[in-house]
């Protein structure tokens, strides 16, 4: 098997072509060899009974006798019969014709046929075909006819007829293959052809298609698949063209900035605070690069196979929780309240800091489009094994033209509030398709957004109680006199870190106010 699939598809069509016309040739011989034998052996069973029905009318009303002997005898020279053989009741015999010589082995099996069936029966004994009529007169039985004929010219005949056909099937041998390779190879002609248009399509010319004669047939649907994946293709290059771009974009500014102000550090001395002051804007121009790098792993992450091999069980409650408080955080410039309605020890299967990252994308981006004074609502609802999870906020909202592509990379809309890479959003759709969940936005223009998340559930959680709390902190600065209660939570330390630069600027902050 390993031999025939290392052979060339013309090779395997030449083949079974060859095959199948010899199959059909040596079915069509076969046929007619056995159909032609019958039809002569039918014949001559016909002319043994007819001649054995006209001596069974002969002689039927009388007792066979030596003396009825000449009467049969004048009926074989008419009928000119090879073997004519006429029994009393007791198997004796009566008359016999003069053609053949009565053998007394073939008497001898005659006669147990005889004894053993009184039926009407056709024999083959060596070369030779007999038909045996018992003969009743009433019920009683008076003897028994037996005709016969010589099929050894038949024989002959056939085995000649057999030879021939033989002969011919092998003669046939050569041309059939010559055929098959040339029908294979006709057959093979579209599949080329589709082969040669497709080895002239490159990354330079992606936009080119084949040519689909007929689009119904097999080299048709083959391509029609493959105008199909140059299709996908052709999206996913430009989607990458543009991604390279606007990384490009947006790491441009960042190394920019870096530059100018290493630039101007260089130029001559300074203070040690007019250094500190370029060191900070330097990492926060790294931070910015490093986030925008941070996305791309994500999406890379997202979009490799297996990702789930490395899930757990995780309470999605707690990471709600978490949430929530670092969006407030994020939101006490604009003295946003941040309240949850959410069920309590809600088990998802994924990875926990990307379960995080999707909820505090959201919430970043409910927090960016807020007004002051706005309110976020998180909350949880059980369907079956899923949970939805909804946050709500009352910011701007998105128009309808925007809104089919919020989740788009770097796509941001006309809106002016706020800056970014326009990353959110569509990492979040990606790492939430990656936990086998989906993600769904609605808005009205100027009176928010409702965004549900919706996930499998690990363990469907029975008879809970909704965890209701509110989270409202005023304060003029980032950080209030409760920072440091709040931020005991490792994922809101970790992540206000990356905010904020370091942990001690955030504690400075807190003092600061």
């Amino acid at each position: 098997m390993k031999l025939l699939e290392k052979l060339p598809i013309r090779t395997k069509l030449t083949a079974w072509y060859t095959i199948s016309f010899m199959v059909v040739l040596a079915f069509s011989f076969i046929s007619f060899y056995l159909v032609a034998r019958n039809l002569i052996l039918s014949k001559i069973d016909e002319n043994l009974q007819a001649q054995a029905d006209e001596i069974t009318t002969l002689i039927k009303t009388q007792n066979l006798s030596p003396t009825s002997k000449d009467q049969v005898l004048e009926t074989f020279e008419i009928t000119k019969s090879n073997f004519v053989l006429v029994l009393n009741h007791n198997h004796d015999i009566v008359a016999q014709s003069q053609t053949l010589p009565v053998d007394p082995h073939l008497v001898s099996r005659l006669e147990t046929e005889i004894k053993n069936n009184f039926e009407p029966k056709f024999l083959t004994e060596g070369k030779n075909r007999f038909y045996v009529q018992p003969l009743y007169e009433g019920a009683r039985f008076i003897g028994t006819i037996i005709v016969g004929d010589s099929t050894e010219v038949v024989n002959e005949a056939f085995r000649v007829l057999l030879n021939t056909l033989i002969l011919v099937f092998l003669i046939f041998m050569l041309p059939l293959i010559l055929v098959s390779f040339l029908e294979a190879d006709i057959s093979l002609s579209p599949l080329r052809e589709l082969a040669k248009s497709m080895n002239t399509i490159s990354t330079k010319n992606l936009a080119d298609r084949v040519e689909v004669g007929n689009p119904h047939d097999e080299i048709g649907e083959v391509g029609t698949s493959f105008n199909s994946l140059l299709d996908r293709l052709q999206k996913g290059f430009d989607k990458e063209r543009q991604l390279i771009h606007d990384i490009s974009h947006q790491l441009k500014t960042p190394l920019t900035a870096i530059k100018s102000d290493v630039e101007i550090a260089l130029t001559k001395s300074r203070s040690l605070q007019a250094y500190q002051k370029i060191l900070t804007n330097v990492l926060s121009d790294a931070d910015r690069m490093s986030g925008i790098l941070k996305d791309m792993m994500n999406f890379a992450w997202a979009a490799s196979e297996n990702q789930d091999q490395n899930f757990k069980t995780h309470n999605v409650s707690h990471l709600l929780e978490e949430a929530a408080e670092i969006a407030q955080q994020l939101g006490i410039d604009k003295h946003i309240i941040v309240s949850t309605s959410i069920t309590p020890n809600l088990q998802v299967f994924g990875q926990q800091e990307k379960l995080l990252q999707i909820f505090l994308n959201i919430l970043e981006n409910a927090i960016k489009y807020s007004r002051r004074k706005g309110k976020i609502l998180i909350q949880t609802n059980l369907e079956g094994s899923q949970v939805k999870i909804i946050i709500k906020d009352n910011g701007v909202g998105i128009s309808k033209k925007d809104l089919p592509h919020i989740f788009e990379r770097f796509y941001r809309g006309k809106s002016q509030v706020g800056e970014g890479s326009g990353l959110g959003l569509s990492i979040a759709a990606a790492l939430t398709r990656a936990h086998k969940g989906t993600i769904e936005a609605s808005s009205q223009k100027g009176k928010g957004t409702t965004f549900v998340i919706t996930l499998p559930l690990k363990q469907i959680v029975k008879k809970v109680k909704k965890a209701k709390k509110i989270v409202k902190k005023k304060a003029k600065t980032r950080a209030t006199n409760i920072l440091p209660i709040e931020l005991k939570r490792p994922h809101v330390r970790t992540f206000l870190k990356e905010k904020w630069g370091t942990w001690d600027q955030a504690q400075k902050m807190k003092k600061a106010s």
